[in-house]
């Protein structure tokens, strides 16, 4: 049961999913959620993902059960916990901790490599459960587990969001016009005339330590195909 559950993820993870769900699945960014965007936006895309990554793993169960006969409720607490536990991850703020927690930002592989073992780990636990449920309610109390889990996660995002924008709007207004004007001030005054200045449209920071929650102001490219 591991090894299709590992096959269909490989499958689904890589090969199914599509580029534009990758890019959406984890939407938003940290200027998104700033921009006023809901936590909750790339929910959609990491549900289409789910089902599809599901599916695949479905049929590599299936492949499987021509060798290994499996019993149905097995395979359907392994799919429910394996589905459920993908798109908690797939929305990568656990992933973001994680990095954060172990310091590791200059790990360029690190987004990747975290999500997928996250992943690994959690269709183990699929397995050990799937093992252990052989009844009817076995399977609904799985059913209740996972749908707590995805719960969970929803709340989570939400407080993070919250937080994220008391830490922004706490900036003291006294420091946000003298920040204003010395931009102002720097931008157009050179000596005794003004001449015109040109700002870079995008200035590029490294992360800083100081900085509230910079788990959200992370860019992670290697995650687009997990």
């Amino acid at each position: 049961m591991f090894a299709a559950l590992y096959a269909g993820h490989q499958l689904g993870d890589h090969v199914v999913q599509s580029n534009a769900v990758a890019a959406a699945k984890s939407v938003p960014d940290s200027e998104q959620l700033a921009a006023g965007m809901s936590p909750w936006t790339g929910w959609g895309a990491c549900l289409r993902h789910v089902v599809g990554y599901t599916v695949t793993q479905a049929a590599a169960l299936a492949v499987v059960c021509v060798a290994v006969p499996l019993e149905l409720i097995s395979m359907a607490t392994a799919l429910m916990v394996s589905a459920s536990t993908h798109a908690v991850i797939d929305r990568r703020w656990i992933v973001r901790q994680l990095i954060h927690i172990k310091k590791c930002h200059d790990w360029s592989e690190a987004p990747y490599l975290i999500d997928q073992s996250l992943h690994v780990g959690a269709m183990l636990i699929a397995v050990v459960l799937a093992v252990v449920v052989s009844d009817v309610v076995g399977l609904a109390t799985v059913a209740v587990g996972t749908g707590i889990l995805v719960g969970a996660a929803l709340t989570t995002e939400h407080r993070i969001a919250q937080a994220r924008t008391r830490a922004t709007d706490s900036i003291p207004f006294r420091v946000r016009v003298n920040g204003l004007l010395s931009t102002l001030w720097g931008a157009v005054t050179i000596g005794d005339s003004v001449v015109e200045c040109h700002l870079p449209e995008q200035v590029e920071v490294g992360p800083a330590e100081h900085e509230p929650f910079p788990e959200f102001d992370l860019a992670y490219g290697a995650l687009d195909s997990a």
